[in-house]
């Protein structure tokens, strides 16, 4: 795998529509992905934000309801028209890959 790991663990629930704030697209998919942050974390039993993860959208999530999630340590905005670019990829690469990296020293050092 490139990012050095290959494990998807899963993907986002599919949540009823839910018209109010706007923009509608982007709180929606935001609302799904931060529904599956809970779940991943109760069901691990690890804090939310101890969670390695990343979200890669074309919609800009952080204008959203839950733009506290998708800083730049978890998100890669994508376009319709490149879709994932080189460009993304290695975002997306730094990402888990410095989240895999600090997991690693936490365990190698009893932490």
């Amino acid at each position: 795998a490139p990012c050095g790991g290959d494990d998807v663990v899963g993907d986002t629930p599919q949540l009823p529509l839910r018209l109010g704030a706007w923009p509608p697209a982007e709180n929606q998919r935001a609302a799904e992905i931060a529904e599956w942050l809970r779940r991943w974390a109760a069901r691990t039993r690890h804090r939310a934000d101890a969670l390695c993860w990343a979200a890669v959208d074309d919609l800009d999530l952080t204008q959203s309801e839950h733009a506290h999630l998708f800083d730049a340590a978890h998100f890669v905005r994508t376009s319709k028209e490149s879709g994932l670019s080189e460009a993304c990829t290695a975002r997306l690469c730094d990402i888990l890959g410095a989240a895999a990296s600090s997991t690693s020293a936490a365990s190698s050092s009893g932490g």
